[in-house]
């Protein structure tokens, strides 16, 4: 694994990063759970009760899977998110998570350890305009984060990046708002971010959505980071 981050000089968060992206391309165990993970979020759901247990054989039976067999149990994207199958699929990017965790904590400040997992989702329509590209929804735009957290998509709409910016934090930084990443699984699948507490972020939708329906662009799967307060 490594740290992709580019610094400049004008960063006033050079020395401790509120954003650390981490590429785990080589790191050939991740990058086969993650795939597997991704692909599972288009299957059929599973006949059988879906479990830890269950859901561990299915993916096994997945991975033997040909391209044909994947594509013929592929189902289109719907907005029914939060299904057995897509909900275990979610707990499961902690085997993700965990391996960069370790990696995080080698390189970067105190960044905690891990507390749950949940789901965020971005969706096109409803959603408010801005020079920089369509926002997510409102719940989205201004996301402050109150943990620190690991984020990675575990699902993103064909032809579609998902942008994300952090608000100005000094006068010396030009522009309002500061691009500090993109998820484009195209170009780079196997990205995974770190974003700090107390921060601003905004989440924008580039690509071909029209924005004239409401549609799901992206779920996240986030890691929040339970961080130790001294007294």
């Amino acid at each position: 694994m490594r740290s992709t981050r580019k610094i400049s000089q004008d960063d006033p968060t050079v020395l401790d990063p509120i954003f650390q992206p981490i590429d785990f391309s080589e790191d050939q165990a991740v990058v086969t759970m993650a795939t597997l993970l991704r692909r599972a979020w288009l299957q059929k759901e599973p006949e059988a009760d879906v479990n830890p247990e269950t859901f561990s054989n299915w993916l096994v039976t997945l991975n033997g899977m040909s391209v044909a067999e994947v594509d013929e149990n592929a189902i289109e994207e719907t907005d029914l998110l939060h299904t057995p199958l897509r909900q275990m699929i979610i707990k499961f990017w902690k085997l993700v998570h965990c391996d960069v965790l370790e990696f995080l904590d080698e390189m970067t400040p105190y960044c905690g350890t891990m507390q749950s997992q949940s789901m965020l989702v971005v969706q096109a329509g409803d959603s408010s305009q801005s020079d920089g590209g369509r926002k997510g929804t409102a719940a989205l735009a201004d996301y402050a984060l109150t943990n620190n957290i690991l984020l990675i998509p575990a699902y993103v709409a064909p032809g579609t990046r998902i942008r994300i910016t952090r608000d100005r934090l000094n006068p010396t930084e030009a522009e309002k708002e500061v691009e500090i990443g993109i998820f484009d699984l195209e170009k780079n699948p196997f990205e995974i971010y770190f974003l700090r507490r107390g921060f601003s972020f905004n989440f924008y939708i580039d690509g071909t959505m029209s924005g004239e329906k409401r549609e799901t662009a992206a779920v996240f799967s986030i890691c929040v980071l339970h961080v130790y307060e001294e007294d």
